[in-house]
């Protein structure tokens, strides 16, 4: 079997910033990041990169593979940023391979109208823990709550939120 990409329609280039799944994708990769340099999350800059771009990798072949067309895999960056942010895979990178392809390849077979309509994290991590035994487990519980620096953190974003919100539906924006 040969892949010939000539073959597929659409493009690769990225959705405009307007599109709302932007705002998801930096909301996830935000907190990732700060997790990882100031709330003390177990994971390394490479693992959580190459998560990611093995999942895109692999969103962008299965569209090719399976519906002939090209797109920009944001949806499977959001995805992986919250596995990234979910899991645990404190016996290697090896073991997060499984919930990335369960989750995206979830997203090819649990179809209705050409969308997916189960929440392919959600089934990946639900997949995965029942499954995958003691490879692949949740996220330590002092990343969610255990901190007073976490609490405050979470407190801030929430403050932000509500902030920006009623700054939008006041200014006509939101």
């Amino acid at each position: 079997m040969s892949i010939n990409i000539k073959n597929w329609t659409g493009t690769f280039a990225p959705p405009p910033l307007s599109d709302v799944r932007w705002r998801a994708f930096a909301l996830l990769f935000s907190y990732l990041l700060l997790g990882i340099t100031v709330l003390g999350f177990s994971r390394r800059p490479l693992h959580v990169f190459l998560l990611i771009a093995i999942g895109c990798g692999l969103d962008m072949l299965l569209n090719g593979l399976l519906k002939n067309r090209r797109v920009f895999p944001l949806s499977a960056m959001i995805s992986c940023c919250s596995l990234a942010i979910l899991l645990n895979w404190s016996y290697g990178i090896w073991n997060l391979l499984l919930p990335v392809f369960v989750c995206i390849a979830s997203k090819y077979i649990f179809t209705l109208n050409g969308r997916h309509f189960y929440n392919p994290s959600l089934f990946a991590i639900c997949f995965c823990i029942l499954l995958g035994g003691e490879y692949v487990t949740l996220a330590p519980s002092y990343q969610w709550y255990g901190s007073a620096g976490s609490a405050w953190f979470m407190g801030f974003l929430w403050s932000r939120g509500r902030c920006c919100s009623s700054f939008s539906k006041s200014t006509g924006l939101g």
